[in-house]
């Protein structure tokens, strides 16, 4: 995700700069305020915020000052900007919880084929599962074209992998990815092929 907008109002008003009022909690993102500010989210976050990190919303003021944004409840990521000419940016990545367990099993296997002689099987294998954890940490899932080639090879295309310990129950993980992908189609997006 790399979102960016700039603001750049006629108004004069908001050349003051103005401030942001957040009525609950900021864990994540960035916020600047003030006349040609940047604000710029990069983080790379796993899951949901736990509800001990979120703190009770306060109440939310029947009216703010002249140029205040105010945020009612959480900011958890992302980028905001108040203030002429500034510039937010928005390339976070959150990891899903799936994708985090599938990381660690791809963590799992491939320490357990470093165990093997180097191959040129066990080779191009290590380099599939290397591009898999690469997307998921760039991207915080991986696209369906990586699952299903992954797939492909835990299902017989590659006897190294017929021998990982739980590869079975590692394949049938993927196969739930896919079905994921299929029952979510709006996360599809631009993915490997």
């Amino acid at each position: 995700m790399n979102d960016e907008c700039s603001h750049d109002p006629e108004d004069e008003e908001d050349e003051v700069g103005g401030g942001v009022f957040i009525g609950g909690s900021m864990t994540g993102g960035a916020i600047v305020t003030g006349k040609e500010g940047r604000a710029e989210d990069r983080s790379r976050r796993s899951g949901p915020p736990s509800a001990q990190e979120l703190a009770p919303p306060t109440v939310f003021p029947a009216s703010l000052p002249p140029n205040v944004v105010g945020v009612g409840g959480h900011v958890t990521g992302g980028a905001l900007v108040t203030g002429a000419g500034g510039t937010a940016v928005d390339a976070s990545t959150r990891l899903d919880s799936r994708s985090g367990e599938l990381l660690a099993e791809l963590a799992r296997i491939r320490r357990e084929l470093a165990g093997l002689r180097s191959t040129f099987e066990v080779r191009a294998v290590m380099e599939e599962l290397e591009t898999v954890a690469r997307e998921i940490h760039e991207k915080g899932r991986a696209g369906r074209g990586l699952i299903e080639r992954l797939l492909g090879l835990f299902n017989g295309g590659s006897t190294v992998l017929r021998n990982v310990a739980r590869g079975a129950e590692f394949a049938d993980r993927l196969r739930d990815s896919l079905l994921l992908l299929d029952a979510n189609p709006d996360e599809n997006g631009a993915e490997s092929k």
